[in-house]
């Protein structure tokens, strides 16, 4: 994890074999209203597509968003469309993108894919529903070379036993790991309950 100030005259900043995890993260978001990955700040488009390195993920449940009470998967990747693939960044999908990344992810394991070697390509599909129309995101495993530069880089950001935490997101959406489908409900109606009183 990196704190980011700028630097000085005669000061080196990012080396360009390094890829930081800064704090506060780096986020990005992609809206399926419109099939576009954006940056954070919702207006500025990365694009339709985004290739990138899956670096780690962790489950999670609760309020993000307008999305109330649902299950996410917290992604962390680089990308060579993203500040040159020397900053990792931050996102969360859920529903059937999270079930598409989850089986890409499964099967890379199952593969005994090595840190660094998981390449992945997302995509917009739209989808046409009682609510009108709207995207998914596919996730697509791409074949990479092994002399590929980023796998070396990701692999010594690795080794290093990074700290991946997203300092943005609200008290309402937590990691589920060893929790139960009811323990998260619980938990999250307490973190509700205790955020209302403190209002009041």
């Amino acid at each position: 994890m990196g704190s980011l100030s700028l630097t000085t005259p005669g000061q080196k900043g990012i080396a360009k074999n390094e890829i930081i995890i800064p704090s506060p993260s780096y986020s990005i978001r992609n809206n399926c209203s419109l099939g576009r990955w954006m940056k954070s700040d919702g207006e500025t488009e990365i694009g339709a597509e985004l290739t990138f390195s899956l670096l780690h993920c962790e489950n999670m449940y609760g309020d993000l968003g307008k999305a109330k009470s649902t299950y996410w998967l917290q992604v962390w990747g680089v990308s060579d469309q993203i500040l040159e693939g020397r900053v990792a960044f931050c996102t969360y999908v859920k529903g059937r993108s999270l079930n598409l990344l989850s089986t890409s992810i499964l099967e890379a394991v199952l593969n005994e894919t090595n840190v660094g070697e998981l390449l992945l390509k997302s995509t917009f599909q739209k989808q046409q529903n009682e609510y009108g129309v709207h995207y998914i995101v596919k996730f697509e495993q791409l074949p990479i070379e092994k002399t590929d530069p980023n796998i070396k880089k990701i692999q010594n950001l690795m080794t290093k036993k990074p700290f991946f935490l997203d300092t943005n997101i609200p008290e309402t959406l937590f990691r589920t790991e060893d929790m139960t489908p009811d323990e998260s409900v619980e938990k999250l109606g307490r973190i509700r309950a205790t955020i209302k009183a403190n209002k009041d």
